[in-house]
């Protein structure tokens, strides 16, 4: 049996003139006021069982099922309360039933046999009920349905058990409540008794709030501040609609409003309190969003490439915008390099959201220019997307990158040890050197130049020597003990400036090699002292891994890409992505791509696409900066660095929960500990602040704050002779004036 009593504490109308010293006698409070002695009590029930009956599945029990219906014939639901726990005359009893989101409709109610059990019942031996209705209903959408049910607890309290009935009115009428099985309190079947001979309980006032915010943001409302109960009983959030254009959420006893995304304008919710003693009340929140202008937006366009003197385009883009319709975006796009792509070459086609862009080189020109395409709405906030377009022209000559076909280190300490599959190449104080092979048998033509492209691991640096090796090896047989014979002569030194590419000039090698397909190198330390590590083709990063660019044909020779440093700026804890290509080039024309970057001192970086995001550590501000290596992918590279300044921002104060306070009449709380913080102020300068939204029962001057830096203390004196309840709210404000609240309800019984 499941009997649950709530609230079952009686209470008494406090007279406005004069308050007499009251006595206990068992469970109930006597008052004497300066007219009559009353005595009332407000019970509040939940069912000991309930269970809805289902036409087409006649033998089967829903005991356990979380709603119950009321429709038009197929679905009925049964409710049974123990009024054993009910002392005195009935006076009035209410059945309260919460509506299962927007299923609402009107029904009929009866009184009906106790003789059910709420696991066993079913369609087929459902109990009777009354031929006359007690009462009927018309239920509202999320709004606690209320129903007059004293004639029927009445007559029932001298067996203790009262059962009720609940059907649709006709077809098509559908209701759905929540059951005693669901798992929200407030949302449960409740039957609501009052005894005695006094007046009935006074329902709490709720009173609507008027609050406004920007668009696309939280706002979190202390509904009940405002709200008062006349018996000075401690109010709670019963239940609560959906705004038309937005959510609410429930937090606490705050409810939570965010409107649909880029709305603005006008919306409301409502939102039902209850005294715990059956007295319920609803009111409005009415909410004003404040348009915020949303920037335009324009979809991505990739690099393009074309020949010398040849159009390239039409080619599509979209654009958008919330406020300001497609069709009357404003779209404009520059060019980089006016001598390549004049301004004049390029046009714009389109309508709506669906645009186009042309662009014509300048004839006998080639190279590659930054295209800015811009859209901007009528409130002039303008998007901008960059890509590159490069020209090129043919002069015969070819660029092939190759990866080595072998590479391996070898070790003086481990000299029959095979290190074929390591991923690094060592140079290192003459006890751990390298090789690596090449196989040139795609190379066609004369080779015009030769570049060995080592990348170096982290931070290690150093200088070498490196020489041409014989081919007569194996990456997974050899040892420091039968490592191949190199030449006595080394073909070039070389010194490696950290997370820099070492590029080196290795054309009269492998212009030398060509005949056999295979070049081999020997990679040795300069000596005693130097030592640097590069990454070797195990790594599983191609842009790290060795490579040999070598140029064949009758045309010059590659020439290296122009990198330029970056200088951004940004707000504290936030990203910013960096098209870092955006202002590099290449005299050649060709095509560059991000090669590696390094890490910032107080910040990290990540690629995205062809760009760099860079966000600071948490609540770092001030000057960062990282460096980043770009390849025109025929061998030539550069390196740049991006300056930061990272602005800072005001973090607002934070203060720890306060929980809910019970004291009796004429008792203090406190003193009650709380914490404070902030990141730019320091604790001992926060300022702290207490208020009561009840100052009858708690004034402000009843309320003591103490404590020092981090470490506060609040204490409560309530107003002699008074009890009910006050939401007190803490606030804590830094040196920019910023204040963060908390707020918590302390209730003072009466004695």
């Amino acid at each position: 049996m499941r009997h649950r009593i709530k609230n079952s504490r009686p209470f008494g109308i406090r007279n406005i003139f004069r308050k007499k010293r009251t006595k206990r006698t068992g469970r109930r409070l006597l008052l004497e006021s300066l007219e009559d002695r009353r005595l009332l009590a407000v019970t509040q029930l939940t069912p000991e069982a309930d269970a809805l009956v289902y036409q087409y599945s006649a033998a089967t029990n829903y005991g356990n099922f979380g709603t119950l219906y009321a429709t038009g014939g197929g679905i009925e639901s049964y409710l049974r309360f123990n009024l054993a726990g009910i002392g005195g005359d009935v006076t009035n009893a209410t059945l309260v039933l919460q509506p299962y989101y927007n299923y609402a409709g009107s029904g009929l109610l009866y009184a009906a046999d106790d003789n059910w059990d709420e696991m066993t019942i079913t369609w087929n031996n459902q109990p009777d009920h009354g031929s006359q209705a007690l009462a009927s209903f018309t239920s509202t959408p999320n709004v606690p349905l209320q129903i007059d049910v004293t004639s029927a607890v009445q007559a029932e309290t001298s067996d203790g058990l009262v059962s009720f009935y609940i059907r649709g009115a006709g077809a098509g009428d559908y209701s759905i409540f929540y059951s005693d099985e669901n798992g929200v309190e407030q949302y449960r079947p409740q039957l609501v008794v009052e005894t005695g001979g006094g007046s009935t309980n006074q329902p709490p006032v709720a009173v609507n709030d008027f609050r406004s915010v920007n668009e696309d943001t939280d706002l979190t409302i202390s509904v009940l501040a405002n709200d008062s109960d006349p018996d000075g009983d401690a109010l709670s959030l019963l239940s609560f609609t959906q705004a038309a254009n937005g959510t609410v959420t429930q937090v606490g006893s705050q409810l939570k409003y965010r409107g649909a995304l880029d709305f603005y304008g006008s919306d409301s919710f409502t939102y039902t309190i209850t005294d715990g003693k059956g007295g319920i009340d609803t009111a409005t929140v009415l909410m004003t969003v404040n348009s915020v202008n949303d920037a335009p937006t324009i979809s991505n366009i990739a690099d393009q490439a074309t020949a010398e003197g040849v159009a390239k385009g039409p080619i599509t883009f979209t654009v958008s915008d919330v406020e300001t319709g497609a069709g009357s975006l404003f779209v404009t796009a520059t060019s980089s390099n006016a001598s390549l792509l004049p301004n004049s070459g390029i046009i714009l086609g389109g309508s709506g959201a669906s645009r186009t862009i042309t662009m014509t080189p300048t004839a006998n020109q080639v190279g590659q220019s930054t295209v800015t395409v811009g859209v901007r709405d009528a409130n002039y906030t303008t998007t901008y997307e960059t890509f590159v377009l490069t020209v090129t022209a043919s002069n015969g000559s070819t660029t092939v990158e190759l990866f080595p076909e072998v590479d391996a280190l070898v070790y003086r300490y481990d000299p029959s040890g095979n290190y074929g599959t390591y991923p690094y190449l060592y140079a290192y104080g003459g006890n751990i050197e390298s090789y690596l092979r090449f196989n040139l048998g795609g190379i066609s033509g004369d080779v015009t130049s030769a570049r060995l492209v080592l990348q170096p691991y982290s931070s290690y640096a150093g200088s070498g020597l490196l020489f041409a090796a014989n081919d007569n090896w194996d990456e997974m047989a050899i040892t420091w003990n039968n490592q191949p014979a190199h030449a006595s002569q080394a073909l070039t030194s070389w010194t490696v400036t950290p997370y820099a590419p070492l590029e080196i000039d290795v054309t009269s090698a492998v212009q030398t090699e060509t005949s056999d397909g295979l070049a081999s190198f020997y990679l040795a330390d300069a000596g005693p002292g130097n030592y640097a590590i590069f990454y070797s083709d195990e790594n599983g990063v191609a842009q790290y891994r060795p490579r040999l660019v070598i140029e064949t044909g009758g045309g010059s020779t590659n020439r290296p890409p122009l990198a330029v440093g970056d200088i951004r700026s940004v707000n504290e804890d936030t990203d910013i992505t960096v098209n870092v290509l955006a202002n590099d080039s290449d005299p050649d024309g060709d095509v560059l791509n991000l090669l590696s970057f390094t890490q910032a001192v107080n910040g990290t970086v990540t690629q995205v696409g062809s760009q760099l995001k860079y966000r600071g550590e948490q609540n770092f501000y001030g000057s960062d900066s990282f460096t980043y290596t770009i390849t025109d992918g025929h061998g030539g590279t550069n390196t740049a660095t991006v300056f930061m300044t990272v602005y800072a921002v005001n973090d607002a104060p934070t203060i720890s929960d306060i929980a809910n306070q019970v004291t009796n009449e004429d008792t203090v709380k406190g003193p009650i500990t709380f914490t404070v913080g902030d990141v730019e102020t320091a604790a001992g300068s926060l300022v702290v602040t207490a208020t009561s939204s009840n100052t009858a029962l708690l004034s402000n001057a009843g309320i003591a704050l103490s404590g020092s830096g981090a470490n506060r203390t609040i204490t409560m004196t309530p107003t002699a002779n008074q009890y009910g309840s006050t939401t007190v709210t803490v606030s804590v404000r830094d040196g920019n004036y910023v204040t963060t609240s908390d707020t918590f309800v302390l209730t003072v019984n009466s004695v």
